[in-house]
């Protein structure tokens, strides 16, 4: 049972970081289209990594808590209802 979650939850992550590395070479060209300001790709990106510093501490000690299954059906789960949107 143990290597079939496992292997469930490989597969997952790798669909998600193959989405997180397209959107990572899409996402400055579609700004700079939409805002015409290179600028603001820059914004962006500092902003994605202020946040990411300010949450892994926290997020980590609570995941260690709680359990990391629940974050980690979270994420997937607010990710899947940002898409319906």
């Amino acid at each position: 049972m143990k290597d079939k979650t496992l292997l469930g939850l490989n597969v997952s992550v790798f669909l998600m970081m193959i989405g997180v590395g397209m959107i990572v070479a899409f996402l400055p060209q579609r700004i700079i289209d939409l805002d015409g300001h290179e600028r603001n790709v820059g914004y962006l990106a500092s902003m994605f990594a202020i946040a990411y510093i300010m949450l892994q501490v926290p997020v980590g000690t609570m995941a260690d808590k709680l359990g990391f299954k629940l974050f980690l059906v979270a994420g997937y789960l607010l990710c899947f209802l940002w898409q319906l949107r």
